[in-house]
């Protein structure tokens, strides 16, 4: 999939097609330039990032559907789950299960396959969300994974007070509240046009959609 991106962003820096449009324009009848997908544009451009994506992504999909439900069932089975780092990996997996589903429902099918399944009301806002919450919990479940495996190793006298099942769930829960909070506003970022049944970001609120991403990209990455 970022093979997609990267040939379309390419493409948008390298051709006057779309220059000087906002969405407005590029929805709107009035603009006499043709309303393509995505998928159109790199078809006609970049076909062979299409057809590389549309194999070497399934394997990936299905090596992940199998792979992460076994991985969050060992983890947190009953005797691994009394290990507090065991409850940071399990859910790992669970959220990356999560979001393979997100990915493949809401990215593959509309870019790769040219399948929309967000041009609906209500719907648009809400897969953008959903699609970002993950990304943002699973980094968050790798740093408090690391500071667990920190205290234990380094400070092996204090594991029994923090390194608790107990204190990863209430962790777990609070990150996933952070990671929820920040996803909510991608809801304001994107809106759905009932007219052009098109799903796509707000034009007012690009300047504020670049601050946020930056600050997101320094807390999450």
């Amino acid at each position: 999939m970022y093979v997609l991106f990267f040939s379309f962003n390419r493409i948008m820096e390298n051709t006057t097609l779309f220059e000087n449009l906002t969405t407005r324009d590029f929805l709107s009848n009035i603009s006499e330039i043709a309303r393509p997908s995505t998928t159109e544009i790199l078809l006609r451009f970049e076909p062979y990032s299409v057809y590389i994506d549309r194999i070497v992504s399934p394997i990936w999909y299905i090596i992940g559907l199998f792979g992460n439900p076994i991985s969050a069932k060992v983890w947190l089975g009953r005797k691994s789950r009394k290990n507090s780092s065991a409850i940071y990996l399990g859910l790992l997996a669970i959220v990356h299960m999560f979001q393979l589903i997100i990915h493949f429902v809401f990215v593959e099918l509309t870019y790769t396959w040219d399948i929309p399944t967000n041009n609906k009301p209500v719907l648009c806002e809400t897969l953008n969300v959903l699609s970002i919450i993950p990304q943002y919990l699973a980094p968050l479940l790798v740093l408090g994974f690391t500071v667990e495996r920190y205290i234990a190793v380094c400070h092996p006298f204090k594991k029994e007070t923090f390194c608790t099942v107990r204190r990863a769930i209430i962790v777990i829960a609070c990150l996933t509240a952070l990671s929820v909070g920040f996803a909510c506003v991608q809801a304001d970022l994107w809106t759905y046009y009932p007219i052009y049944k098109e799903c796509f970001s707000k034009d007012g609120n690009q300047s504020f959609k670049q601050s946020g991403q930056l600050v997101q990209k320094l807390c999450f990455s």
